[in-house]
């Protein structure tokens, strides 16, 4: 049986409602407005500095992303303007090949990381225009040897041999060595997060389910002394003749295999749509 105190809190209890809640039975429909105006104030505020905390956390961690980036990373571009005969290539046009290189470096030149490019055949640079406004830029073309009867990977491995002894000379840094005619559509803040949190000695893009070519070499990032090792492994035994075995990509992922500080990932960099160099086919990812 209730007792007097608690029937009247039940009915107390029974006539409350939102107006209730604010003592609005007891205030006037002004007071009422003025509440209401004053809680959404506030949550608009509250709303604001959210924001302004979340944007600056963000400025902050982009601020020491860019820092460390450029302290700790430089973008390694490798260029064949004139493939030359016998080269097994597809896009073998000199004029596709310079639009195709003009494209990337477009895009790079709007990007704020250090870039070395070699442009390995010698044939000079039709790209002035692009790089008179690039500071961050270094070009050079120069005539390196290449086998074409041993394939790609003997080439691209003088070409590394070449930049890691005239232009590359802090062992250091990470080198990011990409194909010259690939750029990022937005950047490469993935691939920096995972220099800068797991610091690998070696990163290799892999993707297990290609059949033909799991191990990929389109880009990977290592130090100076890798750079070295490969170059020679590579130039003293690649030989497309032999089957994949022969091939750069096998021999790059044998060497990274090798280190303990290795790590492979699956990746995907969103880059500007161009064209694939040996088969001349549309791509927009590597």
């Amino acid at each position: 049986m209730l007792k007097q105190g608690q029937v009247a809190l039940i009915h107390q209890f029974h006539g409350f409602n939102i107006e209730g809640f604010y003592g609005m039975s007891r205030v006037s429909a002004h007071l009422k407005q003025k509440l209401v105006i004053v809680m959404v104030g506030v949550a608009l505020l509250l709303i604001c500095l959210g924001i302004y905390i979340n944007n600056a956390q963000a400025r902050n961690n982009n601020t020491a992303l860019a820092n460390w980036t450029n302290d700790n990373l430089v973008v390694l571009l490798t260029m064949t303007i004139d493939t030359g005969k016998g080269a097994a290539v597809a896009r073998n046009k000199i004029p596709d090949r310079i639009s195709d290189y003009r494209k990337s470096l477009v895009r790079w030149a709007a990007l704020p990381y250090k870039v070395v490019v070699v442009e390995n055949s010698g044939y000079g640079n039709p790209f002035q225009d692009i790089l008179e406004k690039s500071p961050h830029i270094t070009y050079v073309s120069t005539h390196i040897p290449s086998m074409p009867v041993l394939g790609i990977g003997y080439g691209e491995a003088q070409t590394l041999k070449y930049a890691m002894e005239r232009l590359i000379k802090d062992n250091s840094v990470y080198i990011m060595k990409i194909t010259g005619r690939y750029a990022p559509k937005e950047n490469l803040s993935e691939v920096v997060n995972i220099l800068m949190s797991k610091k690998p000695e070696v990163l290799l893009k892999v993707l297990p389910n290609d059949l033909i070519l799991p191990k990929r070499s389109e880009w990977f990032v290592a130090k100076r002394p890798f750079y070295q090792e490969i170059s020679e492994d590579c130039i003293h035994t690649c030989d497309e003749r032999k089957g994949t075995e022969g091939l750069f990509e096998a021999h790059l992922h044998h060497l990274g295999d090798t280190k303990k500080g290795v790590i492979k990932t699956t990746l995907r960099i969103d880059i500007v749509k161009t064209r694939t160099g040996s088969f001349n086919a549309p791509v927009s990812w590597i």
